[in-house]
């Protein structure tokens, strides 16, 4: 990433137009891409030479993957929304990765890879004097044969336990000259597995085979193999005086269990939690530190909300990071206008009087979940036929609709769930009076002489009772009203296009009618778990 950000830097130089290093993967920018690797990487023109040869080898690499990267982020976003836009950018990708191949190799690696032998052959090599190596081997056993003895004595002796692995670490590392990250990934199980001398004294071919020599290191050494670069086995020695000590730090290890750092929190605010949280709310509480006198304390939170749409599109909310300085006797706060059912990462810190930086204490916390925001979904009637009939759609229950379903047949003027889709596939044009059943719920046939109003609920998946909210009441609606000139229903908009904010509801057909949303459902939308299309007669 930081050999990324700096080629980025060049970039930008050389380009005002190139913002992001997805700007820079096109076609027309190969040559851009060169110019700043070899700046970069400190190329010289006149001798041809790199100050860095292997960051301008591994970039061409490094660019290939990142054009990996960013054409599978392009097929996601055209597998949910194809455009041409998005063929555009993904040709441009592809063509990118194709010149980096064929050209890559001419205009930077094959310079770099000779300028990197050239210098790898005069190079001078500082090799360890014996000497040194003696005094520091003498001074690890030194300490090893101490704490050996302190671990004898107590077996739960943490700090010599932890002293002693750290003087085998070192003698491993000094015997055998592997990675670190190799020796320390050192698996227990390899060392206990290791094949031992008197297991190869039971081949007498064996036996035969090895030189004296061979038979006084087998008998000094343990030889294990473990996982090296690039998944290659590479072999590790052991000596007998680690082995031994090796061997005391597993007898050693189940009264240990894990060894573990504690630091002692002075600076900053302790028992920090967070309490009262409502959907848009919570409470802070700390206590002061334990040395610190601070000047005032100082709240900043933030958060990063994904959600998906009314469009079944994946969309990120960004909550931007917020301060709040409170005086140094402040002990609780709480925190308002907070976005319900979002994750907030709050930190809590004491300001010292020289206004210096000092850590933070953090805790994460996740609001409450709420109903949807109303719906303006349909045109709500006038006020005089909303006095005809008083009962509003919020206070008719979910329970009593689901009531209503086997009594719709006898009494057809009971208000019903003529359908229940979830978010995901909530269609964009719903016809009423087909007879179809939804999820349980059958779309009864309307009846001529009668009329309907029509409400849709927003409920959210939760275990809390009555969770959800409804649009207002449609206009009455009858099979005698005037039809709609002939032709396609709406189809769903383009999400980057604004549209109108327009319903209509028409009748097309002699015994059903038509629900035609001109903008999409949006309330929400991370949260709701389904929508219904309930029929009030009247």
């Amino acid at each position: 990433m930081r050999e990324l950000a700096r080629l980025l830097m060049e970039i930008k130089k050389l380009d005002l137009s190139v913002v992001t290093l997805f700007d820079a993967l096109k076609p027309h920018k190969y040559d851009i891409l060169v110019k700043a690797t070899k700046l970069t990487s400190g190329y010289d023109d006149e001798s041809q030479t790199y100050k860095s040869p292997t960051y301008a080898m591994n970039m061409g690499t490094t660019l290939k993957q990142c054009c990996d990267v960013a054409l599978l982020h392009v097929l996601k976003k055209s597998k949910s929304l194809p455009t041409v836009d998005n063929a555009n950018v993904e040709a441009d990708i592809k063509t990118c990765i194709q010149l980096i191949e064929a050209n890559w190799r001419f205009d930077i690696s094959t310079n770099a890879a000779n300028d990197l032998n050239l210098k790898k052959w005069n190079k001078v090599t500082l090799v360890p004097l014996a000497t040194d190596l003696k005094l520091l081997k003498d001074y690890l056993m030194k300490v090893a044969a101490n704490q050996v003895s302190m671990l004898q004595k107590n077996p739960s002796n943490e700090k010599a336990y932890t002293s002693l692995l750290e003087t085998v670490y070192c003698r491993l590392l000094l015997l055998n000259r592997r990675r670190p990250g190799e020796l320390q990934r050192l698996p227990i199980h390899v060392y206990k597995s290791a094949i031992s001398e008197e297991h190869n004294q039971a081949y007498e071919e064996f036996s035969e085979a090895i030189t004296e020599t061979e038979r006084i290191l087998m008998r000094s050494f343990k030889r294990i193999v473990i996982r090296g670069k690039r998944g290659r086995g590479v072999p590790v020695l052991i000596s007998k005086d680690v082995q031994d000590h090796l061997n005391l730090i597993l007898e050693c290890r189940d009264n240990i269990q894990t060894v573990t750092v504690k630091v002692k929190p002075e600076d900053v605010p302790l028992n920090l939690r967070a309490h009262d949280v409502t959907t848009h709310s919570m409470t802070l509480s700390w206590s002061p530190p334990i040395r610190l006198n601070p000047v005032k304390y100082k709240i900043a939170y933030d958060a990063i909300k994904e959600f998906v749409d009314s469009q079944g599109i994946t969309q990120t909310q960004i909550i931007p990071k917020l301060e709040i300085a409170l005086s140094s006797d402040v002990r609780s706060y709480t925190i308002n206008e907070l976005s319900p059912f979002t994750t907030y990462s709050v930190n809590v810190s004491a300001v010292p009087a020289d206004n210096s930086y000092l850590p933070p204490t953090k805790v994460t916390v996740t609001t409450q979940m709420a109903a949807p925001q109303p719906m303006p979904l349909l045109p709500s009637g006038s006020a005089r036929r909303q006095k005809d009939n008083p009962k509003e759609p919020r206070s008719i229950l979910t329970d009593e609709l689901i009531t209503n379903v086997d009594k719709v047949k006898d009494n057809s003027n009971l208000p019903y769930i003529a359908a229940k889709f979830p978010q995901r596939n909530i269609p964009y044009t719903y016809h009423l009076g087909t007879g179809e059943v939804n999820d349980g719920f059958i779309n009864h046939k309307l009846q001529h002489g009668k009329r309907y109003r029509i409400f849709v609920r927003a409920v959210v998946d939760t275990p809390q009772k009555h969770l959800y909210t409804s649009s207002p009441f449609s206009e009455f609606l009858s099979l005698d009203m005037r039809e709609v000139p002939p032709g396609e229903p709406p189809s769903r908009p383009d999400p980057n296009t604004p549209s109108v904010d327009v319903s209509k509801v028409s009748s097309r057909r002699k015994t059903q009618a038509s629900l035609d949303n001109m903008v999409p459902i949006i309330a929400a939308p991370s949260v709701i778990d389904n929508f219904s299309d309930i029929v009030h007669t009247a």
